[in-house]
């Protein structure tokens, strides 16, 4: 028995150690890079700005009102929304706002195939990029500038600087504070390394076509984890993804525990089903890119991180008063790694923005850290229906 907790022990350390010291490097040489921004380009390309709804009727309007008023020639982009199970009414004042609406009813309603019926609604010929916005996002005046300017560029794929609209209660903060931590490691970073920005889900763009193909695979309307199957492909393809750190796209952050529960095992699903597509997807070309793409899918939840070390703290003090050996490497270690952890999320948060950080946080951020433990044991990877998370604010700060 000691045997074997001193390998679960150094099994542990090693995840531990190996995954610290990488998110410290991403964190620092995120901080000390200078974030693209792509001069605006006096030529214009066309945009579809698509928007699949499930159920927003509180919120839809408002997104594709701000969405169509977007300060960007009138001809070169329309706004398109997959409404499912959307009130008469609103629908009607959507089209009446400028958008382009497509009803849709499925037996399993998903993310996908609304976003594939959209593809396959509009004239491929019509539009060269393809924007995919959820239900509450607002776009900052800019944005489709910038995404214009960055295909100018030569990119083929873009992400923009997803963050949070509400900041209403401790939750709410809390996921917002989380979301520009991985805005850090997982788009200024990897780019500041040389790496493409990992994606969100939305707020990305991608050329039409490719994005119809992709969407177009067989089986991905009944995937409930469709934008990290979009992620690998675009990787599969070669195709760089740039992140604008400049445009911004507000989105609405959990204000309740129990839709934080929710989030998250939607979120830990869709990570078992990325990292299930490194192993059964044939990639031709196996470079630095792709590892590094591995690698960070291999990284745990960081609420993991901290239930690693309380382990070593147990066995630590176990070990202190039965006298045997049970924690390897010894506990010094232990707590260097988890200083680079420590420093890694410290150095990611955020600098700017309506961000109110206290240890009054502290009893939300236990009780969210609760939710995904949780999480973990009711984790369906074959499940197919999406899981929703309801939206209620509909207006952006600058809006209000």
């Amino acid at each position: 028995m000691q045997e074997l907790i001193q390998i679960l022990s150094l099994t542990g350390f090693c995840i531990l150690a190996v995954f610290s010291a990488y998110l410290f490097v991403v964190a620092i040489a995120g901080r000390f890079s200078a974030a693209y921004k792509p001069e605006i380009s006096g030529k214009k390309l066309s945009i579809a700005v698509l928007i699949p709804a499930y159920r927003e009727n509180a919120i839809i309007l408002n997104t594709v009102k701000s969405a169509v008023a977007h300060p960007y020639p009138r001809e070169k982009f329309r706004v398109f929304v997959a409404a499912d199970q959307i009130e008469a009414d609103i629908i009607r004042m959507m089209e009446e706002a400028g958008a382009i609406v497509l009803p849709v009813k499925f037996s399993n309603s998903t993310k996908a195939a609304s976003l594939n019926a959209l593809l396959n609604f509009i004239p491929e010929n019509e539009f060269e990029i393809a924007l995919i916005l959820d239900a509450d996002n607002v776009m900052e005046e800019g944005c489709l500038e910038q995404i214009n300017s960055a295909f100018q560029d030569g990119f083929k794929g873009v992400q923009l600087h997803r963050i949070a609209k509400n900041n209403n209660n401790e939750y709410a903060i809390i996921d917002g504070v989380i979301e520009e931590v991985n805005n850090h490691l997982f788009r200024r970073g990897q780019q500041a390394l040389g790496f493409s920005s990992h994606t969100i889900g939305s707020g990305m763009a991608f050329e039409f076509k490719k994005l119809k193909e992709i969407y177009n695979k067989p089986g991905i309307t009944d995937n409930p984890a469709c934008d990290r199957e979009v992620d690998f492909e675009i990787m599969k393809s070669g195709i760089k993804i740039v992140f604008l750190d400049e445009g911004y796209v507000y989105d609405e952050k959990v204000s309740e525990s129990g839709v934080f529960y929710r989030q998250r095992l939607r979120w830990l699903e869709s990570h078992l089903f990325h990292l299930n597509l490194f192993r059964k997807e044939k990639v031709k070309f196996k470079g630095l890119e792709y590892w590094n793409r591995l690698f960070t899918v291999l990284i745990p939840p960081r609420v993991a991180f901290i239930v690693l070390f309380l382990f070593a703290l147990i066995l630590f003090i176990t070990g202190k008063y039965t006298g045997l050996k049970l924690l390897l490497p010894p506990f010094g270690y232990w707590c260097l790694a988890m200083v680079l952890f420590l420093s890694a999320m410290l150095i990611s948060l955020p600098t700017s923005g309506n961000f109110k950080i206290s240890f009054k946080l502290l009893p939300a951020l236990m009780i969210m850290a609760i939710h995904y433990i949780k999480a973990f044991f009711h984790i369906r990877p074959k499940r197919k229906e999406f899981i929703h998370t309801p939206k209620n604010y509909s207006k952006s700060p600058k809006e209000e």
